[in-house]
């Protein structure tokens, strides 16, 4: 059953193309609630060359990145941020920005399962310059995106690993999610 689902999704990446996956990474690494982790297996083990894959996901999540940031430099509104982020991400990235600058973006961008979109915001209000925060965030993602759609072309060869890959994927970012709610005290 499962692994109907994932064959169907892995089809629908790839009928969507390129373009289609760069609308999909673009509203993950702005807006969208939505995890890349699934995506990016799905787009590795799909029909769509997985050099060429990372490119085109790499650079949608860093531009929708760059729109957070962007946000984040012109609202200034604290209050905003804390509606669209947990208070305890919000502060975890706020210190860890000021204390590491770019080099905090490139780890947020390239360890799956961070907040990564707390990171854009607080950047854009501790008004990181923006040309190292679109390195790092460039940087970063490049790095996410390659560990993810990797395995997804591997695992490919083997539906089941693949299926089991992306339930985990899926279950991991649930947790992570219901924690950080708990957190955030909802």
């Amino acid at each position: 059953m499962f692994s109907d689902l994932i064959s169907l999704f892995i089809e629908a990446i790839s009928s969507l193309g390129y373009l289609g996956l760069f609308i999909v990474m673009f509203s993950i690494g702005s807006w969208a609630p939505v995890p890349w982790e699934p995506v990016l297996l799905a787009a590795g083990a799909s029909k769509l060359n997985p050099l060429l894959s990372c490119l085109v996901c790499s650079l949608a999540s860093s531009l929708g990145a760059m729109l957070d940031y962007l946000l984040g430099l012109r609202l200034r509104g604290v209050r905003l941020m804390l509606n669209y982020c947990s208070t305890y991400w919000f502060k975890k990235a706020e210190a860890w920005i000021a204390e590491q600058g770019p080099l905090a973006c490139i780890a947020a961008r390239a360890i799956p399962y961070v907040p990564y979109k707390t990171f854009s915001l607080v950047s854009g209000l501790l008004r990181i310059p923006f040309i190292s925060y679109t390195v790092s965030t460039i940087a970063g993602t490049t790095v996410r995106c390659c560990i993810l759609i990797i395995p997804g072309r591997v695992f490919s060869a083997y539906r089941m690993g693949l299926t089991s890959l992306i339930l985990v994927s899926l279950a991991v970012s649930a947790l992570l999610q219901l924690w950080n709610h708990r957190i955030k005290g909802l």
